[in-house]
């Protein structure tokens, strides 16, 4: 083993037995990703779940914007309603409610909030609106699945949801420019 992934895994070693230890819960643990190959200074777990759900969020997102643009004929139009019906029942929105949890929790840690921190989270809270607001749409769809014209119809107002992605794109930006 080399040096550099020995003194990783000593590392992840140490912070296991921290966690381990009694009294020691995960608000008062903090992850060195400088140790870790990363770039930042340091993590505490909230945040890093935070980050993590986020991305997932970001990759859920990906792949349906991905689905949707693939959506021609009206065969596979039907194809694209089920998936995304149950990628967002089954990984979105849970996905959504966990960064309002890990949302939540850092805001309580750093209440009161700093103006930039309130604009960071109300164009947070528009980008999950507007996302949410899609989920219902999906599932109104996915029920009408049979009528055509009317997942046709759906169909724009799914579109009309990736107008929160530049709300999102500014909390993204705001939190890695002044929170990490």
């Amino acid at each position: 083993m080399q040096a550099g992934a020995a003194s990783t895994v000593a590392h992840l070693a140490h912070l296991w037995e921290k966690l381990r230890r009694p009294g020691a819960g995960l608000a008062r643990a903090r992850v060195d990703l400088r140790r870790l190959g990363g770039y930042t200074l340091s993590m505490d777990p909230w945040r890093l779940a935070h980050l993590g759900f986020l991305c997932a969020w970001g990759g859920v997102l990906a792949v349906e914007f991905v689905l949707e643009g693939l959506a021609g004929d009206d065969a596979s139009q039907a194809q694209v309603t089920r998936m995304h019906f149950w990628i967002d029942v089954l990984v979105e929105i849970p996905i959504v409610f966990a960064v309002l949890v890990t949302g939540a929790m850092l805001l309580a840690q750093a209440w009161p909030p700093t103006q930039l921190h309130v604009i960071k989270i109300a164009s947070g809270l528009l980008a999950i609106g507007l996302n949410l607001y899609c989920a219902v749409i999906v599932i109104i769809r996915y029920r009408a699945r049979a009528d055509v014209a009317a997942v046709r119809r759906y169909r724009r107002y799914v579109r009309f949801s990736a107008l929160g992605v530049p709300f999102g794109a500014l909390a993204a930006y705001i939190g890695f420019a002044h929170f990490l």
